[in-house]
């Protein structure tokens, strides 16, 4: 359900974004204002009584299996109130950035929020690591994922170095 409600989330502020004439360039977007009309595939397409009817009920199985995947984690946006501790932090990867010519040549996964909102989490892999992980910021990107390791701060948020492909695990 939570993982739901994200993917809800993060299409909700693409569509803002793109209505609001903003744009975001931290990740490629196939989402165009041609695509999010959501109310207009609703009109079209209503679902009669007799059909939600014959509408299944939802199998609960999966929101106790998502529960369970989750179970220990703390949410992108808890990981500054845990500042030195080892802990694995969850959610969408909202955007990636390989800083090629920055010292250090870091690659951030940007996980819930996108960078510059103070309640991301940063996922850091400097380029001593990078080999091992191919390219991370295509492997990553858009996926859930779950990362471990311990939280620091740095310029407001929180974030954690990544040495090892074993510390991310790609949920969805």
């Amino acid at each position: 359900m939570k993982k739901t409600l994200c993917t809800f989330i993060c299409l909700l502020l693409a569509v803002l974004l793109i209505f609001s004439g903003c744009s975001y360039s931290g990740s490629d977007s196939s989402i165009t204002a041609d695509d999010s009309n959501y109310e207009e595939y609703l009109d079209a397409y209503p679902v009669t009584e007799a059909e939600a009817a014959d509408t299944p009920m939802q199998d609960d199985s999966f929101e106790e299996d998502e529960e369970n995947l989750f179970e220990g984690c703390i949410e992108y946006y808890e990981a500054q109130n845990h500042v030195g501790e080892y802990v694995t932090v969850y959610g969408n990867v909202n955007s990636t950035y390989f800083a090629a010519s920055s010292n250090g040549a870091p690659t951030f996964i940007n996980i819930g929020a996108p960078y510059g909102d103070s309640t991301r989490c940063t996922a850091v892999i400097f380029d001593d690591d990078r080999a091992k992980f191919g390219s991370p910021e295509d492997t990553y990107r858009g996926k859930t994922i779950k990362v471990t390791g311990t939280v620091q701060i740095y310029s407001g948020a929180a974030q954690i170095i990544v040495r090892d492909p074993s510390q991310i695990e790609i949920v969805d």
